[in-house]
């Protein structure tokens, strides 16, 4: 799903900038933003919802530890979705 809301790409740019500056605010945020849409993509892939969580919580401190390696022209939502369809 692409976010057309000017809005919402404003956020995510703040939330980008906050995890590349290590700021603790961003990673509790980007906890809060993706954590239940990610779970649901995961769910649906491996219906054990205690594996679902672990890929998740894998998916979100890869995120994090790697955001440098996010490329700023895709959105982070696409972004996270495809690092947890690898997962």
């Amino acid at each position: 799903m692409k976010t057309t809301d000017p809005e919402a790409k404003s956020d995510d740019r703040a939330l980008v900038a906050g995890l590349t500056n290590k700021g603790p605010w961003a990673c509790e945020r980007l906890v809060s933003q993706y954590q239940k849409r990610l779970l649901k993509l995961a769910y649906g892939i491996t219906p054990d919802r205690e594996e679902s969580r672990e890929v998740v919580q894998d998916v979100l401190v890869t995120a994090m530890t790697h955001i440098h390696q996010f490329r700023r022209e895709a959105s982070l939502g696409g972004w996270l979705r495809k690092i947890t369809l690898n997962a």
